[in-house]
């Protein structure tokens, strides 16, 4: 009976010190890296496709392909706002398609300065902006912002389409008389403020 609770010791040790690691790693990092050499956070390919398969299994009525499915850099971002603690508003060419990104990526490379005074050559991928034109195309990369917030952690799919829900109905009230039309202008503006 005492030998029993003592079995599972080895792997709780274990658990304990990996822990210890992973955290004194991660402070480490964050201490020792300039604002400017903060690099984006990898989601690994494997748990960004568990990610989205929870949610299509989460959201049942919503089929997750094609426009809906948010680009591999924007899942990243919310990763890193996410792992950096300091939520900002991302910016709606942001919210890019992944059949987009796969099409419209260009890798551009330049050479840096280090914090160490050394040249190195630096890889930035620069990826076509979202196209946000039209109430329609809006409410689609909208929808794929609140897929990626769920998918880092930050923001539930379904507060998120409420907010969607708030701008859309927004965009298509009749305005009182003698007042104008809500315009996408003004919806970019309160979503600004909302983040």
């Amino acid at each position: 009976e005492s030998l029993e609770k003592y079995k599972l010791m080895p792997a709780l040790c274990k658990l304990q010190f990996e822990s210890y690691l992973h955290t004194m790693k991660d402070m480490n990092n964050r201490m020792e890296k300039a604002d400017d050499d903060l690099k984006p956070v990898k989601v690994p390919q494997v748990e960004r496709a568990a990610r989205l398969a929870a949610m299509q299994k989460k959201y049942g009525g919503l089929v997750i392909e094609g426009k809906l499915v948010p680009s591999n850099t924007l899942i990243d971002k919310v990763a890193t706002i996410a792992a950096n603690g300091e939520l900002r508003h991302l910016r709606w060419d942001e919210l890019n398609t992944r059949d987009d990104e796969v099409k419209n990526t260009k890798v551009d490379k330049f050479v840096k300065v280090d914090p160490n005074g050394i040249l190195t050559e630096s890889v930035q991928t620069v990826t076509g902006g979202a196209d946000t034109s039209t109430e329609m195309k809006l409410n689609l990369a909208l929808k794929r912002r609140g897929l990626a917030l769920e998918a880092g952690g930050l923001m539930s799919f379904t507060a998120h389409e409420m907010l969607n829900n708030f701008y859309t109905e927004a965009l298509n009230t009749e305005p009182v008389k003698d007042f104008i039309k809500v315009n996408l202008q003004q919806v970019h503006d309160a979503d600004v403020e909302v983040f």
